[in-house]
């Protein structure tokens, strides 16, 4: 797989100006009210993972992720969206033993989460990925940590405590962002079609294209606004 990365040991600093006003589109996902981080000893992070094969080439097929969030997962977001404090999306793909997965973390407590796993286990989309071959397997609670009740489960531990707790509330906001836009695009796209994957791979292409031409003034600036514009330290090599 070929990876493009940029930057390393720079020091930068993202000043986006000149932000327009646009009518607001109609939203297709659930939506969450947030609170301040807190802790529920009733609670905890529960997990699934969507293992996925690679496609001849050895490349991810990430239109699968898409099927997976659209079909599987949003109409049970929907379902126990009040019995859910926080969620998120992982995608990741690596010549590891995961290889292709893409993940559903939600903050919530055993019974919910029960409900939700044998929601995905029953989903038709699931016996359609698996009998086409597109999805090798579901491993439920498959990214639990020795921090289990706590917010800043599954979180980077090397970061501060304090960013730990809050970034869950960050990263939900843009898997919903995200999936919005999944959703929207896909509306056309029939519930029973035999060519899932090729028409999510139409989705994926203009996310793709929403994100490189639009991304940086959508999401980056105005990120870096709320943050008062101050310069970012990047640190590691980052892969776009």
């Amino acid at each position: 797989m070929i990876e493009t990365r940029i930057g390393l040991g720079l020091t930068v600093i993202i000043l986006l100006s000149g932000c327009a006003t646009s009518p607001p589109r109609s939203a297709t996902t659930i939506s969450a009210g947030v609170a301040m981080p807190v802790e529920a000893p009733d609670r905890r992070w529960y997990s699934s993972c969507f293992r996925m094969p690679f496609d001849k080439q050895g490349e991810p097929v990430w239109a699968t992720d898409l099927v997976i969030a659209d079909r599987i997962v949003a109409p049970i977001l929907q379902t126990h969206a009040r019995d859910i404090t926080l969620w998120r999306f992982h995608r990741r793909a690596a010549a590891d033993a995961a290889g292709h997965q893409f993940s559903l973390l939600v903050f919530t407590q055993p019974m919910v989460y029960a409900a939700i796993q044998q929601a995905i286990e029953v989903s038709p989309a699931v016996e359609s990925l698996k009998a086409s071959g597109h999805l090798r397997e579901i491993r439920h609670d498959c990214q639990r940590a020795g921090q289990a009740n706590g917010i800043a489960a599954t979180i980077d531990q090397q970061w501060d405590p304090v960013l730990q707790r809050a970034w869950p509330y960050f990263i939900m906001g843009v898997s919903a962002s995200w999936l919005a836009m999944v959703q929207e695009l896909a509306l056309g796209i029939e519930a029973n079609s035999t060519e899932l994957i090729d028409a999510y791979r139409s989705v994926d292409a203009q996310i793709t294209k929403l994100w490189g031409l639009q991304g940086q003034h959508a999401f980056l600036h105005h990120l870096n606004g709320i943050y008062g514009y101050r310069p970012l330290s990047i640190q590691h090599w980052m892969q776009f």
